[in-house]
């Protein structure tokens, strides 16, 4: 299943930890907040996306999928400021060489009050995370990832919300 936009413009590929190493050294702070240089562009490099593959993983919350590199892209269609802007995306490559976008996915969704903060984001990828929609994390949807005490907040969270009707 190729789920990756066919509007996008790749100018490169990279490993994860050729990505992962440069978020961590960014060189020069000659660029407005956020943004660094990469392969002679300028892109955002704190996103609570890109930092939510950093430090939660590179693994599907849900279905285990492991990503395999980032691609360095730009929206094609879109007009400036924010559309002809360099970012960073990552994807699982299938056997089959197709590509599936990671997407951060809310854990608790926005629509059941859930938080928009770095706690509430989870790697996702897009075949899950549109499955999933605005269900509530409970059966095969609870991250496998979760220590006993997060579990145990997560689902009190749940129960209480759908008592209350949040």
């Amino acid at each position: 299943m190729k789920t990756k936009p066919q509007c996008l413009i790749r100018l490169a590929e990279f490993t994860i930890e050729e990505i992962f190493l440069w978020m961590k050294n960014i060189p020069g702070k000659n660029l407005p907040k956020g943004r660094a240089w990469l392969y002679g562009e300028s892109v955002k490099y704190n996103s609570k996306r890109l930092r939510t593959f950093l430090h939660k993983g590179i693994y599907c919350t849900y279905c285990g999928k492991k990503s395999t590199h980032f691609a360095l892209e730009k929206h094609e269609f879109s007009l400036p400021p924010n559309g002809l802007v360099w970012h960073l995306n990552l994807y699982i490559r299938g056997l089959d060489g197709s590509e599936t976008l990671m997407t951060a996915d809310h854990l608790v969704p926005k629509s059941k009050n859930g938080g928009n903060g770095q706690s509430n984001l989870v790697p996702a990828c897009t075949v899950c995370n549109l499955y999933k929609g605005s269900r509530m994390p409970i059966g095969k949807w609870l991250p496998r990832y979760l220590k006993e005490e997060e579990r145990k907040r997560l689902c009190h969270k749940i129960q209480f919300s759908d008592y209350v009707k949040l």
